[in-house]
């Protein structure tokens, strides 16, 4: 992973220039700890693919001023989006493709998607801010919203491919792309642009709740 993060990292620069456990002696003991620091679907060490996001170590914080790590997704199909909650032009779209989507899955598919935003604006965009932004726009508890430090957030881009340029005036240029990811983490589908149809990530969806 950290070749495929260099590697990433390079691309993304060129585009722009446009529960630790103490030893235990008895397998019962093992058992215990094991039962009450295991978190649900979380992949065991070398079941992870090179392309998954379950790769990124860095730590997050959602819009309930909780902890996030991209491993909180295992098991989960995940539609998922950068954006940052002081944009006017773009983002304001992303959202409404997001809706969209949400609504065109059936009942059952609905249930069962989680959908994700990333903030590109993590010196403006804190868990209050997020947390504020889920009722302005009425978002479930199906929607995690999350924040991390300026280099936890230029690696989420990097491996996701989402190319951001801080403008001088404030605010960013920045791809526009949502993301379907698989319960391994690896990204299923992309649907680029803005007012897209999405018929391929309502599929992609479906696909991967199977």
């Amino acid at each position: 992973m950290k070749t495929t993060i260099i590697a990433s990292a390079i691309l993304y620069a060129t585009l722009l220039a446009s529960c630790s456990q103490a030893p235990v002696s008895t397998p019962a003991a093992k058992e215990e700890v094991k039962a009450c620091c295991s978190k649900d679907n979380v992949p065991e060490a070398g079941e992870v693919s090179d392309e998954s996001l379950f790769n990124i170590t860095s730590k997050w914080t959602t819009q309930q001023g909780t902890p996030f790590v991209t491993t909180d997704l295992s098991g989960k199909v995940t539609v998922a989006a950068m954006i940052f909650t002081s944009c006017q032009s773009a983002c304001p779209r992303i959202m409404a493709d997001l809706k969209n989507i949400r609504a065109a899955l059936s009942d059952a598919d609905r249930a069962r998607t989680h959908f994700l935003l990333i903030t590109m604006d993590p010196a403006n965009d804190t868990p209050e801010r997020l947390k504020a932004f889920t009722k302005e726009h009425q978002l479930d508890s199906m929607w995690t919203l999350v924040c991390a430090d300026d280099d936890a957030t230029a690696e989420m881009a990097n491996v996701l491919g989402v190319r951001i340029k801080k403008l001088s005036g404030g605010g960013f240029d920045h791809s526009n792309t949502v993301y379907v990811l698989g319960k391994d983490g690896v990204i299923a589908h992309r649907q680029d642009g803005l007012g897209q149809d999405p018929a391929g990530t309502l599929q992609a969806i479906h696909t991967q709740l199977q």
